[in-house]
């Protein structure tokens, strides 16, 4: 159990009495609003890494960490096959219709004949396909309606704004992404933040000068030579002679900043920043870098969630320079944790994300072409970035908070902390899952290809016992050479087909050579194993075709009234995965737009409305 070993560490921290350097030097990267003692940071983080090496132990993902956990011996591989995240790696690569796990898992026949009869592929393409013609269709796909009649404006704009955000955001191709996952592993995770894509460079510009120093403008940015300016009226005291007073010449693009003078105009090198995008971003995280709880009903209430990532080392540097904000003593603290990670960049050692997190249903091994791992091949080097959301009583006041802990799991270093709260707009966990059959009382559901595994297997395993029985390997050549002309003069006459023998006179074909075949599996009867079972599957997938129906020997399926009846029950049968569906892509989308309006740019809505943002505040 994980919380025997959780309580275990716990009870061996190191107490630091109160007052003492110990006690009130934190080692944060990145200060928030939690504010904690040395001992509480330290418990905090003992605390996370147990619990992910709990969540890895009870997933399995320490069983498959190898990209090859499948060749392991039999009894390995067989209980890493098991495991929670084993069967999601098994159902991710038999839909890539990889089966190379089945020699060593399976054994029996596979050992000689692997090959498969894609089954519940076909299944799972087709449910896909469907799926993501229902929800994603149309354009537009989904609509903001009004509450009240009050919110009549309102959602107008903001239902115009959401789609233009989510567009940019290809929130649509994010949720085909996880359509795809909820019907091979039965869930997916999405993950909803909010980016910042923008990029700083130095240019050599014209711009307004003043005292040795750029002009910045009421909008943040430089007065730029090719600017226009405009007049507006000055304002005009109570009772005077509006023709007593000039015209303010004014930049034309905030219509308040004074516009300079020819002469105040320089060539100069500025810094620029160019924004590629802004605003939410969902992402489909891999499966196997999520960790949850299997007995929790919900990753909202569980104790602890983790996603776990690797990162650029200097993207780390990036982004605790963009994020820090220090004072006093606490500039130091950051000094000297920025100078570590630097320094880990240059370690010849530090890892490369192919050689950290190999997925074998892409052919990943984390090796490079010569073999060697590619964490020494010259590649930027990465760290691995634990993100955990966890219910704990970080301040030790009796009360337990929801937290949010990164930290450097390698150099076990904590970059941030602070409750979910001042984090996400709506103060939860910003993970969604998107599934199907969802299992009662848990978070997760199951796959189309868990649901079709024992039809596949019974199918592929009469296909290939068919198929070695009829090959080479499956058959005993009975070769008698003494009984042809050419064997009298050469005892030791091979067989070689193409070749022509003349047999002896009394002799027939049979006494020369006879083929024994270890199996009397006929094609006939294969077919029929796989028709029988192909009906059984497209009965109970709910999108049998025509074509399928008539494959497997449904007569009635030739007339126009069987098609029809097809049609009908697979729309039913179909509809409870939509069902299940349904609620996951609500969230999603929910929460993208929740993610739009908590971060609105007044300069981007001034754009995109012409001016016109009347009601579209939050």
């Amino acid at each position: 159990m994980a919380e025997p070993q959780i309580d275990k560490v716990l009870d061996q921290m190191p107490a630091y009495p109160p007052g003492s350097d110990e006690h009130n030097q934190t080692r944060v990267m990145i200060p928030s609003a939690l504010k904690i003692t040395r001992p509480q940071e330290d418990r905090l983080l003992e605390w996370a890494e147990a619990r992910i090496k709990s969540l890895e132990g009870e997933l399995g993902r320490d069983q498959i960490s190898d990209a090859d956990w499948f060749s392991a011996d039999p009894t390995r591989a067989k209980d890493a096959g098991m495991t929670f995240m084993g069967r999601r790696q098994i159902y991710e690569m038999s839909f890539a219709n990889q089966v190379e796990w089945r020699s060593q898992i399976l054994g029996s026949i596979f050992e000689q004949s692997n090959y498969t009869v894609p089954i519940s592929r076909r299944i799972a393409q087709q449910q896909i396909s469907r799926a993501i013609n229902f929800f994603l269709g149309t354009d537009p796909w989904f609509t903001v309606s009004p509450v009240g009649e009050l919110d009549e404006v309102r959602s107008e704009k903001t239902n115009q704004f959401a789609r233009y955000k989510l567009r940019k955001s290809k929130l649509k191709k994010t949720l085909e992404r996880a359509i795809y996952g909820a019907f091979i592993r039965g869930e997916s995770v999405v993950k909803t933040v909010h980016v910042d894509k923008s990029v700083t460079y130095t240019t050599e510009a014209v711009v307004a000068v003043s005292d040795g120093e750029p002009i910045i403008a009421a909008d943040g940015d430089f007065i730029f030579e090719q600017d226009e300016a405009i007049d507006v009226a000055p304002p005009i005291p109570e009772g005077e002679d509006p023709a007593e007073f000039v015209p303010l010449r004014v930049l034309s693009r905030d219509s308040v900043t004074p516009m300079p003078a020819p002469d105040q105009f320089e060539l100069r090198e500025i810094e620029r920043t160019i924004t590629h995008y802004r605003g939410p971003s969902s992402e489909v995280v891999y499966w196997r870098d999520f960790l949850a709880p299997l007995n929790a009903p919900d990753i909202q209430d569980c104790d602890a969630i983790a996603h776990l990532y690797d990162m650029p080392v200097m993207s780390l540097v990036d982004m605790v320079t963009k994020q820090g904000s220090f004072e006093g003593d606490m500039s130091e603290q950051y000094k000297a944790g920025l100078k570590m990670i630097r320094e880990i960049a240059n370690e010849s050692g530090a890892p490369s994300s192919n050689a950290m997190n190999p997925r074998p249903e892409l052919n990943e091994s984390g090796m490079t072409s010569e073999g060697e791992n590619a964490e020494n091949n010259g590649f930027e080097p990465t760290t691995e970035i634990a993100e955990v959301y966890l219910r704990f009583d970080v301040d030790e006041d009796g009360r337990y908070e929801d937290i949010l802990l990164v930290y450097d799991r390698r150099n076990e270093v904590p970059l941030f902390y602070d409750h979910v709260a001042n984090v996400t707009p709506d103060g939860k966990r910003p993970f969604r899952v998107i599934r199907i059959n969802p299992v009662e009382g848990r978070w997760h559901g199951i796959g189309s290809m868990e649901i079709f595994e024992p039809i596949q297997k019974i199918c592929d395993l009469a296909f290939n016992r068919w198929n070695f029985s009829q090959s080479q390997s499956g058959r005993v050549d009975l070769w008698r050479p003494y009984n042809t002309f050419e064997g009298q003069s050469n005892p030791n006459l091979e067989m070689n087909y193409g070749h022509a023998y003349t047999p002896l006179p009394d002799k027939t074909k049979e006494d020369i050579l006879e083929s024994i075949y270890l199996e009397d599996i006929k094609s006939d009867d294969q077919q029929k194993i796989i028709e029988f079972n192909l009906q059984l599957a497209m009965n109970m997938s709910g999108i049998a075709s025509a074509n399928d129906s008539s494959m497997a020997g449904m007569d009635s399926s030739k007339l126009a009234t069987g098609i029809r009846n097809i049609d009908r029950s697979g729309q039913e049968l179909f509809g409870v995965y939509l069902s299940d569906l349904e609620e996951g892509f609500e969230e999603v989308t929910n929460l993208n737009i929740t993610v739009t309006l908590a971060n609105l740019q007044e300069a981007e809505l001034f754009e995109y409305f012409e001016g016109d943002v009347a009601q579209i505040d939050t």
